[in-house]
């Protein structure tokens, strides 16, 4: 019993020693650019040798791909201690799968180049070999074998591993793993095949590409994102912006920076800067610049862009630049001014060139602000001015800079949902710089001072209040400084106010215009439009209703009426909403109101906004006193006083309508079949006895 005891004691130790020592470091990604990979760069043949060595290779050989794996298929002495590179015939299966599907995709469908063949080296002719093995600290990884004579390119094959260590489970890779992995590691293959002469400082590009690859070819699988972006021991350019774009911390999760180029230009852009590096012996930064230079671009541009594209991530996800934008985390704002003033600096995220970028944003200010900035010398810089906005499409403005990087911006929009966010960015790539400092401060701008009003013709309405963009109520008669040529959204924050000099008032437009009938307008700031009222009119009670043979008879008939200026329960307003009725309706302008009653006079030269009835050609009404169903025919509209309302076509079943006067009934008449002599007037006759 005691020899037992202490044989699962050694036993657990083993396994214990197994996954400290295996996986105390947390697994990469890709290999391809280790220093054992490295270093058997230009051996020819030389391959890895699967062990144990005394069970047999297998292979699988497809179109294009060998697959070389030994084969337990008892997963339990597959991830047990001394289990070397053993996977199971399926395992080998997928990867072969997957192979071939990398190849359909980036080749046959995205036309990148053939990857140079290797002769008979791991067996076939000229197929890319692929090995699965055990890897301690990477999925996956692809090596420059040979360069090919006369190009900068080189052979190269793949290895995979068998399984790795999930937060203490050993386990394959799952089938979505297998796919990505290849997809990457093959996409390295193919980067060898264009240029393999690249040096050290270039491996950034090669990883972001083939980790851009991932998401290009398979859209529905997240790895990439899980194991880059969202893995808070990782540093990724979102939530370290100040980190130039080819840190060697950032070679995956950069796969950021090819995704906005080739949004930018389209995924054959990326394609086209390999196909350029294949003949060039500069960097990988230079390449792309030229490359962009074709496009009217350069890569300063560029890393303008980028800048701002990695503000719109997570929360701030607007579906218009990262595709999966909503996924990524959301990019670290360095300070926030919730008042709009304030100053700072870079510290304590000092930039690097190439590409370093900080957030600061500015809230609150009910106004405008001017913000005044200064990089340090000597230094490429840029100061990009984004103005977020509600309603609109956001402002980019690029703050002038002197030679000594001093510049200045006034009058920002930063007022309710509308604020700012300066984004210094260095664009000097050409020398990699570390700490780079700026300053930066602002204060409450002139802009164009706004009155803002409401009113009953001129007679001021003082408890009414007025929101610019969402902001905080602004009383009737005060103003606000608002950007001068920016639009804005004004909304009167009154529907009504119903006792008014004894009577109920309607909003009716804005600035006497009639075509400024809804309670939010948009306007652009300018010393012409610098006083803004919200007009207010009386309401009078008025009625539509159906009438069958002259009689109207509750809850028979239906009769439509619009309402242009009409607010929804949810205070939304359509300016085109249809209220249905039975039998008769007395408008209210709002389904949050009781008060009654419509404008006057609206439409008298049949321009809208005006209001609307509706009905239709043929009724089917059922009376109580024949216990049968009579369709009733449409005649034509009538008005009641005489003259108290005005139609367009008082013939047509639907027409504008003008009320002229307080008390106004809108009737739509309509008559009865007369099926024979005499049927006509019996059924005039019991309606009147029915009512």
């Amino acid at each position: 019993m005691k020899t037992k005891l202490h044989f699962w004691l050694l036993t657990f130790l083993i396994h214990l020693f197994f996954a400290i020592s295996t996986f105390s470091q947390e697994i990469e990604k890709c290999g391809a650019f280790s220093q054992e990979i490295l270093l058997k760069k230009g051996l020819l043949c030389e391959r890895p040798i699967l062990l144990p060595s005394n069970l047999p290779r297998q292979i699988i050989e497809t179109e294009h791909f060998i697959i070389h794996y030994i084969v337990d298929e008892t997963p339990n002495n597959i991830y047990a201690p001394g289990g070397d590179d053993k996977t199971t015939h399926d395992y080998a299966q997928k990867v072969a799968n997957a192979a071939e599907e990398s190849w359909n995709f980036q080749i046959s469908q995205l036309g990148w180049q053939v990857p140079p063949g290797d002769g008979i080296c791991g067996g076939g002719f000229n197929k890319i070999d692929i090995y699965i093995h055990r890897l301690e600290r990477y999925f996956g990884y692809a090596q420059a074998e040979t360069q090919v004579s006369g190009t900068n390119g080189y052979t190269s094959f793949i290895g995979i591993t068998n399984f790795i260590n999930d937060r203490g489970i050993i386990r394959p890779l799952t089938n979505e793993e297998i796919k990505v992995v290849i997809a990457h590691e093959f996409n390295h293959v193919i980067q060898f095949g264009y240029n393999g002469t690249k040096s050290d400082q270039d491996i950034w590009f090669s990883e972001n590409t083939a980790t851009w690859i991932e998401e290009i070819q398979y859209p529905e699988i997240n790895n990439w994102i899980e194991i880059s972006l969202l893995n808070p021991a990782r540093k990724n350019p979102i939530t370290h912006p100040y980190l130039n774009i080819d840190n060697r911390e950032l070679y995956y999760s950069g796969a950021i920076f090819c995704h906005m180029l080739s949004r930018w230009f389209g995924n054959n852009f990326i394609k086209d800067i390999w196909i350029y590096a294949s003949m060039s012996n500069n960097s990988f930064l230079s390449d792309i610049n030229t490359k962009l230079l074709e496009k009217g671009q350069n890569l300063k541009s560029a890393l303008k862009r980028y800048a701002i594209w990695r503000y719109f991530t997570g929360e701030r996800d607007d579906k218009k630049h990262f595709p999966k934008g909503h996924l990524y985390p959301t990019a670290k704002v360095l300070r926030t001014h919730t008042n709009g003033i304030g100053s700072g600096n870079s510290d304590p995220d000092r930039l690097s060139s190439r590409g370093g970028t900080s957030y600061i944003e500015f809230k609150n200010a009910d106004g405008v602000i001017n913000i005044s900035f200064n990089g340090e010398d000597n230094t490429e810089f840029s100061a990009i001015v984004l103005g977020k906005r509600i309603y609109f499409e956001n402002v980019e403005n690029i703050i002038s800079l002197n030679n000594l990087n001093d510049g200045s911006i006034s009058n920002l929009s930063c007022i309710g949902d509308d604020y700012i966010v300066l984004i210094p960015v260095v664009t000097e790539w050409q020398n990699l710089k570390d700490n780079i400092i700026y300053n930066y401060s602002s204060n409450f701008g002139s802009g164009i001072s706004t009155n803002f009003w409401t009113e009953k013709g001129n007679l001021n309405i003082p408890n009414g209040t007025i929101s610019i963009q969402l902001s905080s109520q602004i009383n009737s008669g005060s103003s606000r400084n608002l950007s001068p040529g920016l639009r804005y959204r004004e909304k009167t924050n009154f529907e009504r106010f119903t006792n008014f000099m004894g009577k109920t008032i309607k909003h009716i437009n804005w600035n006497n215009l009639s075509s400024s009938f809804l309670m939010e307008n948009d306007f652009i700031a300018s010393f012409e439009n610098s006083r803004q009222s919200a007009k207010y009119e009386f309401i009078e009670p008025t009625k539509v209703q159906i009438l069958l043979e002259k009689s109207l008879i509750p809850e028979k008939g239906t009769i439509s009426f619009q309402d242009p200026w009409y607010v929804l329960s949810d205070g939304s307003q359509p300016g085109n909403h249809w209220i249905n009725a039975t039998g008769y309706y007395e408008p209210t302008g709002s389904a949050l109101a009781q008060e009654k009653g419509v404008f006057l006079d609206q439409g008298l030269d049949w321009q809208p906004p005006y209001y609307s009835v509706k009905v239709a050609s043929v009724q089917n009404i059922e009376l109580s006193h024949t216990g049968r169903v009579h369709p009733f025919y449409f005649q034509g509209w009538s008005a009641s006083p005489q003259g108290s309302a005005k139609f367009k076509n008082a013939d047509e079943l639907e027409t504008p309508v003008v009320f002229k006067q307080e008390g106004a009934t809108v009737s739509a008449n309509y008559n009865g079949s007369i099926l024979k002599d005499g049927l006509h007037l019996c059924l005039i006759s019991k309606l009147s006895q029915s009512i």
